[in-house]
């Protein structure tokens, strides 16, 4: 059951300092920043009080020196990290060393119904405006043994049918390994060997 998230109260904090402030509302079973387990009808009712203190803790970071990252959950516990935060990267795509990228490119244009954004013998790839998958030429490159500890990524796709899914796809190029662990979902291999997994819907 989808637990209700309280009207957040603003904080009369004036801060002139950089000092980046995260609130974290606790729901069941969450481990909070400084360690604590908080009850979600507990936090709920100390919002007032919880908001008063915080307030009196950015004020003390705030008069500090040089920059303040804190950190503060309903149970009234905070931290402080000192110094810039990371800085945040954008995620362009997922690229994979193959023999043949035009070719491996195409295959997974196929099921995936990504367009074909570039093609070359040493270069490929497809997407949908979001999601990007490169291909990259590595002549020298060798499957993974499966099972084994070799493989170290694969892709999975969600199909409204599995079995209809890997019938198409083996005839794409795909092969299906005789090594299956799990049940309702089925291990390919790509025209490379790269293993993918086709599973079902959400039910």
């Amino acid at each position: 059951m989808p637990v209700p998230v309280p009207v957040p109260v603003p904080v009369p904090v004036r801060v002139r300092v950089p000092v980046r402030v995260r609130v974290r509302v606790l729901v069941p079973g969450r481990k909070t920043e400084a360690g604590g387990v908080g009850r979600w009808p507990e936090a709920v009712g100390r919002w007032p009080e919880a908001v008063g203190r915080w307030s009196e803790a950015v004020g003390r970071e705030r008069r500090g020196a040089g920059t303040r990252n804190l950190y503060l959950t309903l149970d009234d516990r905070y931290a402080v990290h000192d110094g810039p935060m990371t800085t945040k990267a954008t995620l362009i795509a997922t690229t994979i060393d193959c023999a043949e990228p035009k070719k491996l490119a195409e295959f997974y244009a196929a099921i995936t119904g990504f367009e074909v954004q570039y093609a070359e013998d040493e270069y490929a790839g497809i997407g949908d405006g979001t999601t990007s998958l490169y291909f990259g030429r590595v002549p020298e490159r060798e499957p993974a043994a499966w099972p084994g500890p070799g493989k170290q990524f694969h892709l999975d796709f969600r199909v409204p049918d599995v079995g209809k899914a890997v019938q198409e796809y083996l005839e794409l190029g795909a092969t299906k390994p005789d090594f299956q662990p799990g049940d309702g979902w089925v291990v390919l291999a790509d025209p490379e060997g790269h293993l993918f997994c086709v599973c079902p819907e959400r039910s």
